[in-house]
């Protein structure tokens, strides 16, 4: 599809967007998008997003009894995101966890994106599809993944839920995993280091407190926001 650049609207006050952990590439590159009075292109949906959302359904809804499995048994990439999280989160693991900071503090907010609404006033958000405490200060953050270019370019979104997660916690840091799933695949695991406690404080405050300005070549036409 065709994408408009983004147009300014005339005659309003600088009010800052929220920055989510999927955007935050974006808003430390290019601030332009989070000034409110500019007006955002509408990505249309197409297969690659229409396959993640299917993705994380997929995973979100497993209730781990053997009637899920069976009844979702022809789509591998359930087996293989089961697999993995046996492997990394031999305890427990958090889905979905939706997590916010407002400047003073941050901290958890429920499960699922649609929590943010009732947070007007995070600064800085993101929602972490597996988050596990690995025990003596560790964490791990991992992200399903539908595509191979989202799993290799997840490193600041990962940065920014990390960071979240070890804010919100405490902990001394945080292992980031992109997972990217396929079809009749074992899940690929595509390791993006970790964060530790003083870099998660540091980009925290460095996205809070980052302001719209110009726009930036290759930035400003399209943004993502969820």
């Amino acid at each position: 599809g065709v994408h408009r650049a983004a147009r300014r609207r005339p005659e309003r006050a600088v009010s800052r967007r929220r920055i989510t952990a999927s955007a935050s590439a974006r808003a430390i590159a290019c601030g332009y998008w989070l000034d409110e009075a500019v007006d955002l292109p509408v990505e249309p949906v197409n297969d690659a997003m229409s396959e993640g959302d299917k993705l994380h359904k997929l995973i979100e809804e497993d209730d781990g009894t053997d009637t899920y499995a069976i009844e979702n048994c022809l789509d591998t990439r359930l087996r293989a995101a089961q697999l993995y999280l046996r492997e990394h989160c031999p305890q427990d693991h958090g889905r979905e966890q939706a997590y916010g900071y407002d400047g003073e503090r941050a901290r958890f907010l429920g499960v699922g994106r649609e929590v943010y609404a009732a947070h007007p006033t995070c600064t800085v958000t993101g929602t972490a599809d597996v988050v596990a405490h690995l025990g003596g200060g560790h964490w791990l953050v991992a992200d399903w993944k539908s595509g191979e270019h989202g799993a290799r370019h997840a490193r600041e979104q990962l940065r920014t839920l990390g960071a979240l997660v070890l804010a919100a916690y405490g902990g001394e840091h945080a292992s980031l995993h992109a997972v990217h799933l396929e079809h009749n695949q074992a899940a690929k695991v595509y390791d993006h280091g970790s964060i530790d406690a003083m870099d998660a404080a540091a980009l925290i405050h460095e996205l809070h407190t980052r302001q719209p300005g110009p726009p930036v070549a290759g930035w400003a036409s399209m943004v993502t926001l969820y």
